[in-house]
């Protein structure tokens, strides 16, 4: 609903530039950003009918569960590797959409500076990282879990905040030189 109103509020006013842009911007540079966010808010809602259908099969179809009870490893270990098999699934079902999003429509407009091997590359990446911070930390709330009864929800919010803190502080010089587009 409000992607639609968006849409339709954007398109009024598709040939004025409006008043607090037009120091900078030019109509036409203003028509392509109407045009771009159109076009992004239509995938957006083709996209979010693909995620309810991904999601009812998870969940109502059972998905998630049959996935779960195919993990061969029991205990701590079958939860970290439903909760990671299950994200790779996810990510994989979805790449589809983030390449056509990357090498479709932002190279219809003109923002593209990706290529296929920088596209692979930063995926892989970003599946590394994944891995080396979120399976460690996934073992550590699993742990907590089992471990401090009915104040897990305390003791999860504390090492989170510390964990998030420690990000902050570790990915500009650490995470983010790796992960570089250039």
């Amino acid at each position: 609903y409000l992607s639609r109103r968006q849409v339709t509020t954007l398109h009024k006013h598709l040939g004025e530039v409006p008043a607090e842009f037009r120091n900078f911007l030019t109509l036409s540079d203003h028509q392509k950003a109407v045009n771009y966010a159109t076009a992004k808010l239509n995938l957006s809602q083709v996209k979010l009918i693909w995620e309810i259908a991904l999601m009812f099969y998870w969940f109502p179809f059972r998905g998630a569960e049959k996935l779960y009870l195919s993990i061969p490893f029991m205990d701590i270990h079958r939860e970290v590797a439903f909760l990671a098999a299950f994200s790779l699934i996810q990510l994989l079902l979805n790449l589809p959409w983030s390449v056509y999003s990357t090498f479709v429509l932002e190279e219809k407009f003109g923002f593209n500076r990706s290529t296929v091997s920088l596209f692979i590359t930063d995926r892989f990446k970003g599946l590394i990282l994944a891995g080396l911070l979120g399976i460690p930390l996934l073992y550590a709330l699993l742990f907590i879990f089992n471990l401090t009864g009915k104040w897990w929800w305390l003791v999860s919010f504390i090492v989170l905040t510390a964990f998030q803190f420690g990000l902050v502080w570790l990915y500009p010089t650490v995470i983010a030189p790796y992960r570089d587009w250039e």
